[in-house]
């Protein structure tokens, strides 16, 4: 018979161990402060936001810290430097880990170089943690330099980094980067705009055959169909790469809240920087497929009238190994307009290809 199971309410029920009769803590019990303050595998879910919340458990935790079960493809730091011993080897989507070594299995350590998300993994990253991981087929992955290890080389198709094609598999050749060029077959962000990666074959251009014999009546070129486009609400799908500038807090995990879909507003602290630095965000989109940009919309956030985008500028290139050339800058319509209204915290965007939400202040 089908079941259908319903998230446990989150649930404070003592703290500092007591009252004695509650611990250790069943799942979405609080408070608790460390792993034993919870029951036989269950954690304790330390909580730095009001609206955290808990897989398996139904709620946000005003900052509360709660016991739950951790989903195997859950981001969580299960220790640090080797501490505690129980833990390590780390299992799928556990952090910190230093290498390869700390992480169980064919696991590999995800290492923090980018706000881009862990491969197979759900949840947010925790600072700069590192994280073990699955490694997807041809995901780009640096597995070595210079030869070293020799147990990574020859290396295979998405790998690096490669000097020539002898450290390549065989039927592999070592493409070179210089400008952040795309790897043939592989998905995934380089290391950076220069390390080289063992690449497959790519495929040859097919030539029509040449024929000298005369035709008996002229041909007329059969038109050729315009290419499909596919009209999308946002092209800054999940991996596409996010940077600050002009702030003091430099956090990645609150990057992406200024193109989540949400209202949920990103922060940057600009004491001692104002008339002296711009600030914003620099986005990359990851999607490895050419896109058109029809418009650009901007939602208010909550209580800053004077901390909405004010320009932008957006650049364009058809080719990885070109320049980028800016296509269009400028202000946005609202800089001049005062009396903007502002949107509550946390509402999602309910926008389409042709048309923004309507109930939010916008401009575009």
């Amino acid at each position: 018979v089908p079941t259908l199971e319903v998230a446990r309410p989150l649930e404070l029920v003592g703290n500092n161990g007591e009252p004695a009769h509650f611990f250790p803590l069943d799942a979405c019990l609080g408070d608790c402060d460390i792993d034993s303050d919870c029951q036989d595998g269950l954690l304790c879910f330390q909580s730095d936001n009001v609206n955290d919340a808990i897989p398996g458990c139904d709620g946000i935790t005003n900052a509360d810290d709660y016991c739950f079960e951790r989903p195997p493809d859950y981001l969580y730091v299960l220790g640090n430097n080797g501490e505690p011993a129980s833990a390590f080897p780390l299992p799928l989507c556990a952090g910190d880990c230093d290498d390869d070594e700390e992480c169980a299995g064919d696991l590999k350590c995800f290492k923090f170089n980018s706000p881009e998300p862990v491969p197979g993994c759900v949840g947010e990253r925790e600072g700069s943690n590192d994280y073990c991981w699955a490694r997807p087929p041809k995901y780009l992955w640096t597995m070595g330099n210079n030869g070293a290890p020799e147990s990574a080389y020859p290396l295979n198709e998405c790998e690096g980094d490669c000097d020539n094609d002898s450290e390549c598999a065989e039927g592999l050749s070592c493409f070179h980067r210089t400008h952040g060029e795309a790897v043939y077959g592989c998905v995934g962000l380089a290391a950076d705009d220069t390390t080289d990666y063992c690449q497959g074959p790519t495929p040859e251009p097919t030539m029509s055959p040449i024929t000298s014999s005369p035709t008996d009546s002229p041909t007329t070129a059969e038109p050729t169909s315009a290419p499909t486009l596919n009209t999308v609400n946002n092209i800054l799908v999940k991996g596409s790469v996010m940077t600050a500038f002009g702030c003091n807090n430099p956090d990645p995990k609150l990057w992406p809240r200024a193109l989540d879909g949400s209202t949920e507003k990103h922060s940057c602290d600009r004491t001692g920087l104002q008339g002296i630095e711009d600030a914003g965000l620099v986005v990359m989109p990851w999607h490895n497929k050419l896109s058109v940009a029809q418009a650009l919309r901007v939602y208010s956030q909550n209580d800053c009238s004077g901390c909405d985008p004010a320009s932008y500028v957006l650049e364009g290139r058809s080719d990885p190994s070109e320049a980028w050339t800016v296509i269009s800058e400028g202000y946005l319509p609202w800089v001049d307009d005062a009396t903007t209204g502002r949107n509550a915290r946390g509402l999602d965007v309910s926008s389409t290809y042709d048309s923004p939400d309507a109930s939010l202040v916008h401009t575009e």
